[in-house]
């Protein structure tokens, strides 16, 4: 198995069926655009495409080596389960104050923005595809409110306006400055994503990362994302 790019209805077939990461914190609301869009002919982000991009892979998990691809029966071997199919994008979080959804625009022209890989569930997505076909996310930031850090529990609402538009077709120099580093730091995480949902280690690396103790938790060899992910794969 390897990672696999599409949008909303387009080749999600089997997403529908269900670095650093953005993590929501308990009762902490959140406002975010998807930043990964398809390039047009110029090489520029196209806001204006049907659907933003995503990756997805089918990812193993084992104790001491984290999350890696599943590439067959061989690296099945090593897993404690089944492998998952696993969904990642790239969204931009803007400053907000509190449970106020409007931006804090002194604080984003001063660079209070974060460009972030952001992974998911199959159940996720498919709540993301329904708001998207109703209003769509290059026009309407997504609202989030985090109910359950520990698990990445949530609740969706949509925005008015899309900020990251907003931001692409403004005039004014200070926001063409901070469209300039946006599309940057968008283009830099859109090379970097696929590891964000897992690791493509071969046998042999496996097998090293095991060592002679397979099955014990090694807490050095593990990042707060794997144990954090592992969580929440275990509840399905």
């Amino acid at each position: 198995m390897s990672f696999d790019e599409f949008g909303f209805g387009d080749n999600d077939s089997h997403a529908q069926a269900t670095s650093n990461r953005f993590k929501g914190k308990t009762d902490q609301h959140y406002r975010v655009s998807f930043g990964w869009w398809e390039l047009d002919s110029k090489g520029n982000l196209n806001i204006d495409a049907t659907t933003p991009r995503f990756v997805s892979a089918r990812r193993l998990y084992a104790e001491n080596v984290g999350y890696f691809l599943d590439r067959g029966p061989e690296f099945q071997s090593f897993a404690k389960g089944p492998s998952k199919l696993t969904i990642g994008s790239i969204i931009v979080e803007w400053p907000v104050d509190d449970d106020d959804p409007e931006v804090n625009i002194n604080k984003l022209l001063k660079g209070k923005f974060s460009v972030l890989p952001w992974t998911f569930s199959q159940d996720k997505y498919r709540e993301l595809a329904r708001r998207h076909a109703r209003k769509p996310f290059n026009n309407h930031d997504l609202l989030i409110h985090c109910t359950d850090a520990q698990y990445q529990k949530m609740t969706f609402d949509t925005a008015d306006e899309c900020m990251l538009r907003e931001v692409f077709e403004s005039k004014d120099k200070k926001l063409v400055a901070v469209k300039n580093q946006l599309i940057q730091q968008i283009k830099g995480a859109a090379d970097r994503i696929q590891g964000s949902l897992a690791q493509d280690l071969t046998v042999d690396q496996i097998r090293q990362r095991l060592g002679d103790t397979p099955g014990v938790l090694d807490a050095e060899d593990m990042t707060s994302d794997d144990i954090d992910s592992a969580l929440m794969d275990a509840l399905g």
